[in-house]
This record gives structure tokens, sequence and C-alpha cells, in this order.
């Protein structure tokens, strides 16, 4: 098998040579949320901002809007952008819409890099490996979100990326992903999140939790689209 290529790609990037795939981390939340209702239900809508939202398509059972942006102005019925949430609430047969702050922008901007574009977050890594090593393709980017608008890194999307190429690279690599998680739980910015926003604190222990959610969720939809459709690849 030939030897894999892996790169890592930001949002603010300028465009580089296209890869076969390009594999979105947003840890806190959006990929992990997307993972939990692709395990839920098979399949979601993605909107990269909150204007693309009136460009989906009719449905007669309509959506279900997941969002943390405070300024979004919707008729649909909403929820926060939670895995937690994404697990539990009853969406009376609506189709679930996710548009975040940083990661459906990164979703967007991968679409554009890669013929193939995957989700993952800590709860899926070794689901995503075994898609992407089954795939047998030779160029991979990761994309970590971290903060898109302002070019800004965060700790537990950079790790979940590493923590993904060091096993894609060399798959014989060891790699204590246990505590490269305990440590991003000790990232000063998380713990401050955690104190300020009481609710956060179970969908942190969630998207902190090693392969809980073995699902890869895959987005199907052209680069320029408006909307994107995420669904559960085959697992075989």
């Amino acid at each position: 098998m030939a030897e894999l290529n892996v790169s890592i790609v930001r949002p603010g990037d300028p465009p580089g040579a296209r890869v076969d795939i390009c594999i979105v981390i947003d840890v806190l939340r959006a990929t992990s949320t997307a993972t939990v209702l692709c395990q839920r239900l098979g399949e979601l809508c993605v909107v990269p901002t909150p204007a693309d939202l009136g460009r989906l398509p009719g449905r007669a059972s309509g959506y279900a809007l997941f969002s943390e942006l405070a300024d979004v102005r919707s008729e649909i019925p909403r929820f926060d952008n939670s895995p937690i949430q994404a697990r539990d609430v009853d969406l009376e047969n609506r189709m679930p819409v996710l548009v975040t702050t940083n990661g459906t922008l990164a979703i967007a901007l991968a679409a554009q890099l890669a013929d193939e574009v995957l989700l993952a977050s800590f709860i899926n890594v070794t689901a995503v490996i075994d898609y992407v090593r089954r795939r047998r393709v030779a160029a991979v980017a990761l994309m970590p979100a971290g903060n898109v608008k302002r070019t800004r890194r965060n700790t537990e999307d950079d790790t979940c990326a590493e923590v993904l190429g060091a096993l894609l690279a060399d798959s014989a690599a060891v790699v204590d992903v246990a505590a490269s998680i305990a440590a991003c739980r000790l990232d000063a910015r998380i713990m401050e999140r955690r104190a300020n926003e009481p609710n956060l604190g179970a969908d942190i222990d969630l998207c902190f939790t090693l392969d809980a959610v073995p699902v890869v969720p895959r987005v199907d939809g052209a680069a320029d689209s408006p909307w994107f459709r995420v669904v559960a690849a085959p697992s075989s």
C-alpha cells in the first residue's frame, strides 16, 4: 500500500493542491454534534452561515435548527449546537440542520479543497481512521477549525488533528490519546468556558470521550452549494 500523505490545513490558509479527503475537526462542538446526529438519524443538513437557511429545499416535516449563534433569525424550531441535545431532544421527524460559529464555515472551505469531506472529533477518532484506511487514498488534509474569523487556533482541535495525523501517517504509531484528551480538559479556555457556561459541562464531557460515537459523517454536495447533506458513511 502506498504511503499516505497527511497534511494540516487551516481555514485561513491560501488554496493549495487538492486532496482526496479533507477531515474537518471542531471538537467543541460542531463536528461532535454532527457525529451524534449521524449516529441517531443517519443524516443531517449543514449550512455555512445563517443567511443560507432560506436556501434549504422545502421539506414536508420541516427542519430542526442546531446552533449556538445568538443572532440567528429563523422560524425553524431551535436547539443549541450541543451533542447532548442532539442525542436526546424530540425532533418530531424534522431534519436537523446545523449552522455554527466555526465548524460549518470550515466545512464549506474544506469542500473546495477535497473530493471527499469527513467530520471528526475525539468521539469518532478510530472510526475515521479505519474509514480512511479502507479508502486507500493518497492524500488527506486535516482542517482543525479553531476560530475561523479570528484565525485563532483552539487547543482541542489542534490536538485532535495531531492525533489523527500521527495515526493515519503510521499505523504502528503509539499515541497516548487519553493523555492528549486530559491535557485538553485542563486548557485554560476550556476550563473558563466550563465555569462560565453551566450547561456546557455535559457537552465537554461527551466531546472528550474517546470513540464514544463510532460513526463517520461524510459531507455530500458541490463546493459552491448553499447547503450540504451529511450522511453516515458505510462502516465496512
